[in-house]
């Protein structure tokens, strides 16, 4: 049974007019400083931002009128968000995928999901569920798109915080930027490679 009705529009309305919502931090600011990261299938001419419209994922919108894009505020949050539960990655892979370095261009507003669920009266762990909820969150992200680029949420993998942007370009409008994109097998962070993360911090070992 779905969580949400056609009447999302006028309860979400509700919730951003009450007085109490300029204190529950359900509106958030990403400034222009700290890297996102994402993985990616293949170098794609060195681009990392793609808003996709044809998207049907968590938060890609119902309607498609905007193309969603993914990003974590951690590399093995980002590599675990793609290989999600594969036990092993083969070094072909990683010459393939690659680690786009994304950052803000300009001040974006989002809105936390774990600040916003209780109002919608709705388990936070529900909308981070399987498969199956995706009809409810895509109708969220649908109605939340008119209030903000996106949302903060936590990975179902990692529980580190993610978040998803929305835009009715494919490059973004100027939102955001390219730092890097890096092949997986010359990729590293803080002296560690890509092996050695997904390794340590997730448990996937590498062919």
């Amino acid at each position: 049974m779905n969580q949400f009705t056609e009447d999302l529009h006028n309860v979400v309305a509700q919730i951003l007019a009450g007085a109490e919502i300029s204190d529950s931090e359900i509106f958030k600011e990403l400034t222009i400083e700290p890297d996102f990261y994402k993985v990616q299938d293949q170098y794609y001419g060195g681009n990392g931002i793609y808003f996709n419209s044809e998207s049907e994922t968590r938060f890609s919108l119902r309607s498609k009128s905007k193309g969603v894009l993914y990003l974590a505020t951690t590399a093995f949050t980002g590599l675990k968000e793609f290989y999600q539960d594969a036990p092993l990655v083969e070094t072909e892979d990683l010459e393939k995928n690659c680690m786009a370095v994304i950052q803000a261009a300009r001040t974006i507003k989002i809105i936390d999901l774990a600040a916003l669920a209780p109002h919608l009266k709705t388990p936070l762990g529900y909308l981070m569920g399987s498969k199956a909820v995706y009809e409810d969150t895509q109708w969220l992200a649908e109605v939340l798109s008119h209030y903000a680029d996106g949302i903060e949420y936590l990975s179902q993998h990692t529980g580190k915080t993610c978040i998803a942007l929305w835009s009715d370009t494919v490059d973004g409008n100027g939102m955001l930027k390219n730092i890097s994109v890096t092949p997986l097998i010359q990729f590293s962070l803080n002296g560690q490679s890509t092996q050695a993360i997904l390794k340590s911090k997730l448990g996937i070992l590498t062919l």
